[in-house]
């Protein structure tokens, strides 16, 4: 008898193929609008609302965030603060107004608006973009969720690619098994085969009955791996032939 060496089938190939696709799309989708897309996007409709408006975007902090304007608008409000405090604190703002009484730093999440008289401190306040931190905290955490599924999906697309069953006249190697010697199966149940397309298979190992199942979905030339099995285990194949696919 001679071996066979079956690939898995194009079926699967595709579909996992298409899955990990799927996935790495969605996991990049969420993590630009978390992390570019929607910082981008408050930032322009912020620049919108200056006066007056800038010829071109002004500088985004990368560091700023709420908690630091809520805790630097208190300290205004409790303590005599000067520009010069804020901008050792968090750095120059983004954007000046022409008369010097606002300065404005962009955070990713928001604006944050400095009040002034001369040099003096007279107000603070943050202002949550169109998109707030809540929702790019949402979109980075569905990027993470869908990142290990999509690698998840590429290593099975990998291991579909290069998958083989493998079949002597002695033994049926199988993926992630130890080969299973023909002498020692003892019964083929197609019961779910023709819903499912698998064949189970009961063999010996060490003594006991051990189970196995093997499909159409993962293995492509199916139909000639059964003969092997059946004359090698001097069974009778049970298989139900073909459907006639022109009737």
């Amino acid at each position: 008898m001679d071996t066979l060496v079956s690939p898995q089938t194009t079926d699967r190939i595709v579909r996992t193929l298409l899955r990990a696709l799927l996935f790495a799309g969605f996991a990049g989708f969420f993590a630009y609008d978390g992390f570019i897309g929607y910082p981008q996007d408050n930032l322009e409709k912020a620049a919108e609302k200056l006066d007056p408006i800038p010829d071109e975007l002004p500088p985004m902090s990368d560091t700023l965030t709420v908690a630091q304007c809520d805790e630097i608008t208190k300290d205004a409000k409790e303590n005599r603060r000067t520009r010069s405090n804020i901008v050792e604190k968090i750095g120059e703002p983004g954007w000046t107004s022409p008369r010097g009484d606002e300065m404005v730093y962009f955070a990713k999440s928001g604006t944050f608006t400095i009040n002034l008289r001369g040099d003096l401190v007279i107000g603070a306040s943050y202002k949550k973009g169109v998109h707030d931190a809540n929702s790019l905290v949402t979109q980075k955490v569905i990027a993470i969720v869908l990142t290990p599924i999509a690698l998840w999906q590429l290593i099975e697309f990998l291991l579909a690619l290069t998958g083989r069953t493998v079949i002597t006249d002695r033994e049926l190697k199988l993926r992630g098994r130890k080969p299973i010697p023909l002498s020692d199966i003892s019964h083929i149940d197609v019961a779910l085969w023709d819903k499912k397309g698998i064949v189970e298979l009961t063999y010996t190992d060490n003594g006991q009955d051990q189970k196995v199942k093997i499909d159409d979905y993962r293995i492509r030339d199916f139909r000639p791996l059964m003969d092997k099995i059946c004359s090698g285990a001097n069974l009778e194949n049970t298989l139900p032939p073909p459907k006639d696919k022109s009737s």
